[in-house]
């Protein structure tokens, strides 16, 4: 029986998508023959199948929680900070020294 950190090892050698897919696709397979060696793991495999046969995993997951590429994401919360920031001054009255050129 294996571990959920021993999976993530395992499959963190892989060097290739393609090699990661054909070992969660092991795992599926497996976990449907001897159900009751994959009892104690939570892992949707079809999940990670499909994120990892995506041209772009990382954008697959970023899309699936933020409906967002992670270019988008990081554009957004960059634009989010810079309003933070904005709002902060604001409240502390405590704005940032403006620049003279001369």
């Amino acid at each position: 029986m294996q571990t959920k950190e021993q999976i993530y090892e395992d499959f963190q050698k892989l060097k290739s998508n393609k090699k990661k897919v054909e070992y969660l696709i092991g795992h599926r397979d497996a976990q449907k023959a001897h159900p009751g060696q994959y009892t104690h793991l939570s892992i949707n495999w079809d999940n990670l199948i499909t994120a990892w046969s995506d041209k772009n995993p990382r954008d697959y997951f970023y899309k699936q929680v933020f409906g967002r590429t992670y270019q988008e994401q990081m554009d957004f919360e960059s634009a989010q900070d810079g309003k933070e920031e904005e709002l902060n001054e604001r409240k502390t009255g405590n704005p940032k020294p403006i620049k003279l050129q001369a």
